[in-house]
Protein backbone atom coordinates (compact mmCIF):
# COMPACT_ATOMS: atom_id res chain seq x y z
CA UNK A 1 0.00 0.00 0.00
CA UNK A 2 1.26 3.57 -0.98
CA UNK A 3 2.64 5.63 1.92
CA UNK A 4 0.13 8.26 3.15
CA UNK A 5 0.44 11.41 0.92
CA UNK A 6 0.76 13.95 4.20
CA UNK A 7 2.48 11.89 6.30
CA UNK A 8 5.18 11.34 3.19
CA UNK A 9 5.28 15.15 2.98
CA UNK A 10 5.64 15.82 6.71
CA UNK A 11 9.66 15.41 7.06
CA UNK A 12 9.87 17.59 4.58
CA UNK A 13 7.42 20.27 5.53
CA UNK A 14 9.32 20.20 8.69
CA UNK A 15 13.11 20.42 8.06
CA UNK A 16 14.88 23.53 9.61
CA UNK A 17 18.15 23.46 7.14
CA UNK A 18 19.25 22.15 3.82
CA UNK A 19 20.88 19.26 4.78
CA UNK A 20 17.33 18.06 6.84
CA UNK A 21 15.50 18.49 3.42
CA UNK A 22 17.87 16.93 1.39
CA UNK A 23 17.75 13.77 3.79
CA UNK A 24 13.68 14.35 4.11
CA UNK A 25 13.49 14.38 0.32
CA UNK A 26 15.79 11.47 -0.17
CA UNK A 27 13.50 9.05 2.13
CA UNK A 28 10.33 9.98 0.66
CA UNK A 29 11.41 8.98 -2.73
CA UNK A 30 12.77 6.06 -1.52
CA UNK A 31 9.11 5.12 0.09
CA UNK A 32 7.56 5.73 -3.63
CA UNK A 33 9.83 3.46 -5.03
CA UNK A 34 13.20 5.50 -6.63
CA UNK A 35 17.10 5.78 -5.12
CA UNK A 36 17.56 9.27 -7.36
CA UNK A 37 15.72 12.76 -6.39
CA UNK A 38 16.12 16.07 -8.00
CA UNK A 39 14.40 18.95 -7.36
CA UNK A 40 15.23 22.01 -9.73
CA UNK A 41 14.36 25.64 -10.53
CA UNK A 42 15.40 27.63 -13.88
CA UNK A 43 14.32 30.99 -12.33
CA UNK A 44 15.13 34.57 -13.95
CA UNK A 45 16.69 36.20 -10.95
CA UNK A 46 15.43 40.03 -10.77
CA UNK A 47 18.05 42.47 -12.12
CA UNK A 48 20.08 39.89 -14.20
CA UNK A 49 18.29 39.46 -17.44
CA UNK A 50 19.37 35.66 -17.28
CA UNK A 51 17.94 32.36 -16.47
CA UNK A 52 19.92 31.00 -13.51
CA UNK A 53 19.29 27.83 -11.96
CA UNK A 54 19.12 26.00 -8.41
CA UNK A 55 19.21 21.98 -7.68
CA UNK A 56 19.11 20.22 -4.29
CA UNK A 57 19.63 16.29 -5.42
CA UNK A 58 21.58 13.21 -4.67
CA UNK A 59 22.58 12.78 -8.11
CA UNK A 60 26.43 10.75 -8.67
CA UNK A 61 29.17 13.13 -8.27
CA UNK A 62 29.80 15.62 -11.17
CA UNK A 63 26.73 14.51 -13.31
CA UNK A 64 24.69 17.94 -12.41
CA UNK A 65 27.67 19.64 -13.76
CA UNK A 66 28.13 17.83 -16.64
CA UNK A 67 24.34 17.43 -17.79
CA UNK A 68 24.45 21.57 -17.50
CA UNK A 69 27.54 21.73 -19.24
CA UNK A 70 26.36 19.88 -22.09
CA UNK A 71 22.89 22.03 -22.37
CA UNK A 72 20.97 19.06 -22.06
CA UNK A 73 18.50 21.13 -19.81
CA UNK A 74 17.56 22.62 -23.23
CA UNK A 75 16.59 19.53 -24.76
CA UNK A 76 15.65 17.06 -21.83
CA UNK A 77 11.58 16.40 -22.20
CA UNK A 78 12.15 15.31 -18.40
CA UNK A 79 13.08 19.31 -17.91
CA UNK A 80 11.48 20.86 -20.77
CA UNK A 81 7.83 19.69 -19.67
CA UNK A 82 7.74 21.92 -16.64
CA UNK A 83 7.55 24.71 -18.54
CA UNK A 84 4.17 24.39 -20.27
CA UNK A 85 2.65 21.77 -18.35
CA UNK A 86 1.45 21.77 -14.62
CA UNK A 87 0.86 17.72 -14.46
CA UNK A 88 2.96 14.85 -13.92
CA UNK A 89 5.18 13.17 -16.43
CA UNK A 90 6.33 9.74 -15.83
CA UNK A 91 8.98 8.57 -18.11
CA UNK A 92 8.88 6.04 -20.62
CA UNK A 93 11.53 4.76 -23.23
CA UNK A 94 9.71 6.14 -26.24
CA UNK A 95 10.24 9.78 -24.72
CA UNK A 96 13.46 8.96 -25.63
CA UNK A 97 13.72 7.32 -28.72
CA UNK A 98 14.95 10.34 -30.82
CA UNK A 99 18.50 10.91 -32.47
CA UNK A 100 18.44 14.51 -30.54
CA UNK A 101 18.21 12.18 -27.27
CA UNK A 102 19.84 9.13 -27.19
CA UNK A 103 23.10 10.66 -26.63
CA UNK A 104 21.03 11.94 -22.71
CA UNK A 105 19.39 8.45 -23.13
CA UNK A 106 22.20 6.26 -22.92
CA UNK A 107 24.56 8.49 -20.04
CA UNK A 108 21.21 8.55 -17.84
CA UNK A 109 21.24 4.91 -18.08
CA UNK A 110 24.97 5.00 -16.95
CA UNK A 111 24.23 6.75 -14.06
CA UNK A 112 21.54 4.86 -12.92
CA UNK A 113 18.29 7.06 -14.11
CA UNK A 114 15.89 4.81 -16.07
CA UNK A 115 12.51 5.05 -14.90
CA UNK A 116 11.20 8.15 -13.55
CA UNK A 117 8.74 10.88 -13.13
CA UNK A 118 8.60 14.82 -13.45
CA UNK A 119 6.51 16.47 -11.37
CA UNK A 120 5.87 20.49 -12.36
CA UNK A 121 5.78 23.21 -9.51
CA UNK A 122 4.68 26.45 -10.72
CA UNK A 123 4.56 30.00 -8.38
CA UNK A 124 3.60 33.07 -8.83
CA UNK A 125 6.43 34.02 -6.69
CA UNK A 126 9.02 31.78 -9.22
CA UNK A 127 9.60 33.65 -12.39
CA UNK A 128 10.93 30.69 -14.31
CA UNK A 129 9.73 27.13 -14.01
CA UNK A 130 10.69 24.31 -11.50
CA UNK A 131 9.87 20.38 -10.39
CA UNK A 132 10.64 17.23 -8.54
CA UNK A 133 12.28 14.90 -10.52
CA UNK A 134 12.65 11.31 -9.22
CA UNK A 135 14.29 8.34 -10.77
CA UNK A 136 15.56 4.94 -10.19
CA UNK A 137 17.49 1.98 -12.36
CA UNK A 138 14.56 0.08 -12.52
CA UNK A 139 12.82 -0.28 -16.71
CA UNK A 140 11.38 2.79 -17.34
CA UNK A 141 7.73 1.59 -19.41
CA UNK A 142 8.00 -1.06 -16.32
CA UNK A 143 8.03 1.84 -13.44
CA UNK A 144 5.26 3.63 -15.53
CA UNK A 145 3.15 0.61 -15.01
CA UNK A 146 2.85 1.29 -11.75
CA UNK A 147 2.32 4.91 -12.00
CA UNK A 148 -0.77 5.16 -9.96
CA UNK A 149 1.23 4.18 -6.71
CA UNK A 150 3.27 7.27 -6.82
CA UNK A 151 2.17 10.64 -9.04
CA UNK A 152 -0.42 11.81 -6.80
CA UNK A 153 1.75 11.39 -4.05
CA UNK A 154 4.14 12.78 -5.56
CA UNK A 155 3.10 16.18 -6.59
CA UNK A 156 1.67 16.69 -3.24
CA UNK A 157 5.61 16.34 -1.82
CA UNK A 158 6.91 18.32 -4.72
CA UNK A 159 4.71 21.05 -3.53
CA UNK A 160 5.73 20.92 0.00
CA UNK A 161 9.33 20.76 -1.36
CA UNK A 162 9.26 24.07 -3.28
CA UNK A 163 7.48 25.76 -0.27
CA UNK A 164 10.21 24.25 1.98
CA UNK A 165 13.00 26.02 -0.15
CA UNK A 166 11.45 28.80 -0.36
CA UNK A 167 10.79 28.94 3.08
CA UNK A 168 14.42 27.78 4.40
CA UNK A 169 15.75 30.93 1.99
CA UNK A 170 18.06 28.33 0.14
CA UNK A 171 17.45 30.75 -3.19
CA UNK A 172 18.94 33.97 -3.67
CA UNK A 173 18.15 36.64 -2.23
CA UNK A 174 16.26 38.27 -4.16
CA UNK A 175 14.11 35.58 -4.37
CA UNK A 176 13.27 36.00 -0.95
CA UNK A 177 9.69 36.02 0.20
CA UNK A 178 7.96 39.12 -0.51
CA UNK A 179 4.31 39.88 0.10
CA UNK A 180 2.38 40.90 -3.53
CA UNK A 181 1.12 44.30 -1.43
CA UNK A 182 2.74 45.25 1.61
CA UNK A 183 -0.01 44.93 5.06
CA UNK A 184 -1.38 47.50 6.33
CA UNK A 185 -0.88 47.77 10.11
CA UNK A 186 -4.84 46.90 10.75
CA UNK A 187 -4.16 44.14 8.36
CA UNK A 188 -1.18 43.18 10.60
CA UNK A 189 -3.35 43.36 13.43
CA UNK A 190 -5.72 41.02 12.59
CA UNK A 191 -3.73 38.87 11.67
CA UNK A 192 -1.94 38.93 14.30
CA UNK A 193 -5.43 38.10 16.69
CA UNK A 194 -5.52 35.11 14.00
CA UNK A 195 -2.40 33.96 14.93
CA UNK A 196 -3.56 33.77 18.24
CA UNK A 197 -6.49 31.63 17.93
CA UNK A 198 -8.93 34.38 17.66
CA UNK A 199 -12.39 33.52 15.78
CA UNK A 200 -13.48 36.41 13.55
CA UNK A 201 -16.13 38.12 16.55
CA UNK A 202 -13.14 38.17 18.58
CA UNK A 203 -11.16 40.04 16.23
CA UNK A 204 -13.73 42.22 15.38
CA UNK A 205 -14.37 43.36 18.87
CA UNK A 206 -10.63 43.85 19.93
CA UNK A 207 -10.47 45.58 16.47
CA UNK A 208 -13.57 47.76 16.75
CA UNK A 209 -15.12 46.94 13.52
CA UNK A 210 -17.58 44.30 12.57
CA UNK A 211 -17.25 41.14 11.76
CA UNK A 212 -17.88 41.60 8.01
CA UNK A 213 -15.29 43.66 7.44
CA UNK A 214 -13.10 40.66 9.08
CA UNK A 215 -14.28 38.42 6.95
CA UNK A 216 -15.22 40.04 3.92
CA UNK A 217 -12.21 42.65 3.66
CA UNK A 218 -9.44 41.91 6.28
CA UNK A 219 -8.70 38.43 5.77
CA UNK A 220 -9.06 38.01 2.01
CA UNK A 221 -6.97 41.01 1.69
CA UNK A 222 -4.40 39.14 3.47
CA UNK A 223 -4.67 36.07 2.03
CA UNK A 224 -4.39 37.33 -1.54
CA UNK A 225 -1.17 39.83 -0.43
CA UNK A 226 0.58 37.15 1.29
CA UNK A 227 -0.18 34.31 -2.61
CA UNK A 228 -2.41 31.78 0.24
CA UNK A 229 -5.62 30.35 0.08
CA UNK A 230 -6.36 30.14 3.92
CA UNK A 231 -5.98 32.04 7.12
CA UNK A 232 -3.73 29.35 8.47
CA UNK A 233 -1.56 29.30 5.85
CA UNK A 234 -1.11 33.00 6.06
CA UNK A 235 -0.76 32.84 9.53
CA UNK A 236 1.81 30.44 8.99
CA UNK A 237 3.94 32.05 6.05
CA UNK A 238 3.88 35.37 8.31
CA UNK A 239 5.42 33.80 10.99
CA UNK A 240 7.91 32.19 9.26
CA UNK A 241 9.08 35.54 7.56
CA UNK A 242 8.53 37.35 10.72
CA UNK A 243 5.72 39.85 9.60
CA UNK A 244 3.95 38.59 13.15
CA UNK A 245 5.03 37.39 16.21
CA UNK A 246 3.43 34.78 18.18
Amino acid sequence: MPPHPLRLAEEVATARNAEELHTAIQRAASRLGFDTYCFGMFYNEPGSGEFQHFTIDNYRPGWAEHYIRSGYQEVDIAVTHCAGHTTPLVWTRKLYDTPQLKPLEEEGLAQGLDGGVTLPIHSPWLSGMGGLIMASAEDADRVAERAADFVATGQLLACHVAQAVRDLDLLPASLAFRPAEELTPREAECLQWAAAGLPAQAIAQRMGISVATVNSFFLPSIRRKLGVASTLEAVSLAFRHRLIRL
